[in-house]
């Protein structure tokens, strides 16, 4: 029977396995699932990896989500009672919780494999396929430097795998911009500052250095889209928007 495009999208990005969850909450079984959708043009078949009654999301788009050999998904849940990053191994559809307390951002490093989670003021690293063995207290990498008030444009991986960017806001009145931490060092240095609230950051996928990122508002903005690259300190426009555009959003 034919689905919606809604109703198929939503019950794939949705849900939790339909399986008793173990009383710990730190495997989730997957047994081979008749449901599928295929898509009317390439015939190709899409698979339901979770549903049920667990809230089971998908990150946003701009979001790495896969480890580089694509062995590992990761997507966010509240199958464990708290709302935490979750990896699922292809191969077997076992799901892990990365995490055993709510967080407040995560964002995916492909080439090393490491989840980095912000909590409160603390950036701590949990390796993906060591849950799989033993979900252990995550790393300590860095607390936030004393110069940044709160992360309000979330995380952001650079394509070294190693540089992660946060997008902040300063102490210093109507200042707001970019952080980076070498996460191997670690050490912080300020990337871009500007003087409107920056909204989500996203650092390129492939070319290292270089991060999109939006002036959030509540309405339309003058110049929404704007480009940085790190250890240069220049912001320019991504492209010149004309008054009559309304540009709401942007990812590489």
């Amino acid at each position: 029977m034919p689905i919606s495009r809604r109703a198929f999208l939503g019950t794939l990005a949705a849900g939790a396995l339909l399986l008793p969850r173990p009383a710990d909450g730190l495997a989730f079984p997957w047994k081979y699932r008749k449901e599928s959708h295929r898509d009317p043009v390439s015939k190709a078949y899409t698979h339901v990896l979770t549903d049920g009654e667990s809230n089971d999301e998908l990150p946003d788009q701009a979001q790495s989500i896969w480890t580089r050999d694509m062995r590992y998904v990761l997507f966010n849940s509240d199958r464990p009672g708290v709302r935490v990053p979750h990896a699922q191994l292809l191969a077997t559809g076992q799901s892990h919780p990365l995490a055993r307390e709510t967080i407040d951002a995560w964002v995916l490093s492909p080439p090393s494999g490491f989840v980095f989670m912000l909590r409160g003021r603390r950036i701590e690293k949990q390796l993906v396929e060591a849950a799989f063995i033993a979900l252990r207290k995550p790393w300590r990498v860095a607390d936030l430097p004393p110069h940044v008030a709160e992360v309000v444009g979330g995380l952001s991986m650079d394509a070294d795998g190693r540089t992660l960017y946060a997008g902040v806001r300063f102490n210093e009145d109507g200042q707001w911009g970019i952080v980076a931490c070498d996460t191997n060092m670690p050490l912080w240095r300020t990337v871009a500052q500007v003087s409107f609230k920056v909204g989500q950051i996203q650092a390129h996928p492939t070319v290292p250095a270089l991060i999109l990122f939006s002036h959030e508002t509540d309405g339309d903005a003058p110049q929404r889209m704007w480009v940085t690259r790190d250890n240069t300190g220049v912001v320019l426009p991504m492209f010149t928007e004309w008054y009559n555009e309304w540009v709401i959003h942007g990812v590489w």
